[in-house]
């Protein structure tokens, strides 16, 4: 009896916490997974490389040789919602591949998402991609999947050679989830932002995001790296007020980052990333 006492309480708290928090309700499907993303606040939509496998595609053609990441989160430190991802980007000559899957949360509540992306170059200041993605998701009350397809795609520029801007949109099609009780809603959102590059060691990165039905956020990260051996990063963004930090170590072929974040109401979360970059 006690067992299950715990199991419907554990139950009701997952329900209450997709319901009433928009950082965890899967009405917000787009999730950006990536360490050195994640110490930025997600302010990334300019700024090329290996995670824009999980963000903007178009940052993938940046890379000249196949790559390979891995990620873990642990939303505010609870157990029933650990988010992992793994991507992989393939340069060809007709443009760059990417590959993505993430999940967040257990057997109790599950949603994720897997991504095929492609980026090309156009002229020498752009790039340009489309994503196309399949979205499930597992709710408490409903052993049963919802899930949808649908496609995102992004641009950045060079405005000159220490600026870049960036634009992405996500679920234009305005696809709906096919879920037992009917459709569900995917909500459109986009982004808008710069990368400036100041400095060599330098990165002042800045965006805003709208999803509909929500208000619009602004994101801001820097990035300071002394060395190529290691970077230093922070970053705001809000409402709700949330902080962020973390680092990167580059050895060799291979990069470890590492990141916090840190919500008022919610606490703290940990992330981490591995990524091979020939």
């Amino acid at each position: 009896m006690g067992c299950e006492m715990k199991k419907w309480a554990l139950r009701f708290l997952i329900s209450a916490l997709i319901e009433f928090l928009p950082v965890i309700s899967p009405a917000i499907v787009n999730r950006q997974p990536g360490a050195r993303s994640a110490a930025l606040s997600s302010a990334t939509v300019a700024l090329p490389g290996i995670e824009s496998v999980f963000h903007n595609p178009a940052g993938i053609t940046s890379l000249k040789h196949t790559s390979v990441t891995l990620y873990y989160e642990s939303l505010f430190l609870l157990k029933e919602f650990p988010l992992m991802a793994c991507g992989v980007i393939i340069p060809t000559n007709s443009g760059s591949f990417g590959f993505g899957f993430q999940r967040l949360g257990n057997t109790i509540y599950q949603e994720g998402k897997a991504k095929i992306a492609y980026s090309k170059t156009l002229g020498d200041h752009i790039y340009a991609g489309i994503g196309f993605d399949y979205l499930y998701e597992k709710m408490p009350e409903n052993r049963d999947l919802s899930s949808a397809f649908t496609v995102e795609g992004g641009v950045m520029g060079c405005i000159s050679e220490q600026l870049m801007a960036g634009v992405f949109i996500f679920n234009p099609v305005q696809a709906k989830m096919n879920s037992p009780g009917g459709k569900t809603e995917i909500p459109p959102g986009g982004e808008a932002g710069f990368a400036w590059f100041p400095h060599s060691t330098l990165v002042l990165c800045g965006e805003l995001e709208k999803v509909r039905n929500q208000p619009a956020r602004v994101r801001t990260g820097v990035e300071y790296t002394p060395d190529e051996a290691i970077s230093f990063r922070c970053g705001v963004y809000g409402a709700p007020l949330t902080f962020s930090m973390g680092s990167g170590f580059q050895f060799r072929r291979f990069r470890f980052d590492i990141a916090f974040s840190y919500h008022d109401a919610l606490g703290l979360t940990p992330r981490a990333g591995i990524s091979w970059i020939p």
